[in-house]
C-alpha cells in the first residue's frame, strides 16, 4: 500500500496507519473499504458528503443520522476524507448492542454523569426516530419514569431497552444498514463474537436476537403485526435502581405497550 494509492497526504497516510495496526486491518480490508469510499462519492469530487452517505447507506435523514455523521467528521469540513471514513465507520459497525446505546446515551449525557432525566431520553428517542416517531413509541416513554424521580441511569436505559427494543430500533437499524455494505454483515458478526464481553453476553444476545427479528419484520412490511405479538412476551426483569435501594421492576404486555404502563423505573 502506499498514500498515492489512497490519494492521501503525509499526516493522513500515517493517521491510515495506525488504524490499520489499532483495528488489526490488512491491505485487502483497506482496498475494500476504498473501493466503498469511491462508490459513495458519486459527483468524484475525493469526499463524501451527508447526502451522498445517507444515500448510499439508505439511512433515513434523522437528526441522529446527522450527528452520526458529524461524529465521524473528525475536521468539521461538512464531509468525510477516506480516514474519517474508513476510522469511524469501522468504529460504529464494531459496537456490539450495548455499546451502540452507550454512544447514543452519551450523545445527551453532557455531564458525563452516568444519567439522563426524563426529558433528555425523550429527546433521544425523538432525535433517533425524526418524524417517523409513533405511538407505540411514545406510550413506551409515558411508563420511564415510574417512581417519578425524573431521572434514568444508563443501567436503567440498558434494561428498558432489552425489554422494548422498538425504542432505539432505528439506531440499531442504521448500524444494521451500513454492515451489510461494508463487507457484510457475517464480518461484524464474527468480529464482535470474538470481542464479545462474557459479562453482558446474555443481555446483548436477547436484545440483538430481538432487534434481529424487528429488522425482518420490517423488511416483510408487516412490523406493526410484529410488534403487537412482541408485547404479549415481554419478559419482566428486576435490576437495582440508580441509588441501589431496590429492584426496578419491567412488566411487560400487550396492554402495558398501549397504555404506556407496562414499564417503568422503580
Amino acid at each position: 500500500m502506499t498514500a498515492e494509492e489512497f490519494k492521501l497526504d503525509d499526516q493522513q497516510w500515517k493517521a491510515l496507519c495506525m488504524i490499520e495496526e489499532e483495528c488489526k486491518l490488512d491491505s485487502s480490508y483497506i482496498r475494500k473499504f476504498y473501493k466503498i469510499y469511491c462508490t459513495i462519492d458519486n459527483d468524484e469530487s475525493g469526499s463524501v458528503s451527508i447526502g451522498e452517505f445517507m444515500a448510499h447507506f439508505d439511512v433515513y435523514p434523522t437528526d441522529f443520522g446527522r450527528r452520526v455523521f458529524s461524529i465521524m467528521d473528525a475536521d468539521l469540513s461538512g464531509q468525510l476524507d477516506f480516514v474519517e471514513f474508513i476510522g469511524s465507520v469501522f468504529n460504529y459497525c464494531s459496537y456490539d448492542s450495548r455499546q451502540l446505546l452507550k454512544y447514543a446515551f452519551d450523545l445527551f449525557d453532557n455531564d458525563e454523569s452516568g444519567i439522563l432525566d426524563l426529558e433528555e431520553v425523550n429527546k433521544l428517542v425523538e432525535y433517533v426516530y425524526g418524524d417517523q416517531m409513533d405511538d407505540k413509541v411514545r406510550a413506551i416513554l409515558g411508563g420511564l419514569d415510574k417512581n417519578k424521580d425524573g431521572t434514568v441511569s444508563f443501567k436503567e436505559f440498558v434494561t428498558y431497552n432489552k425489554n422494548f427494543p422498538i425504542m432505539l430500533f432505528p439506531a440499531f437499524r442504521m448500524q444494521e444498514q451500513i454492515r451489510q455494505k461494508v463487507l457484510g454483515k457475517s464480518f461484524w458478526e464474527k468480529r464482535n463474537y470474538a470481542q464479545k464481553d462474557k459479562d453482558f453476553e446474555d443481555t446483548d444476545a436477547t436484545l440483538v436476537d430481538k432487534l434481529q427479528q424487528m429488522s425482518k419484520a420490517q423488511q416483510a412490511g408487516n412490523m406493526d403485526a410484529h410488534l403487537d405479538e412482541m408485547s404479549k412476551d415481554m419478559v419482566v426483569e428486576d435490576i437495582e435502581d440508580a441509588d441501589g435501594e431496590g429492584p426496578v421492576a419491567f412488566a411487560g404486555g400487550a396492554e402495558g405497550l398501549q397504555n404506556g404502563t407496562g414499564g417503568g423505573f422503580g
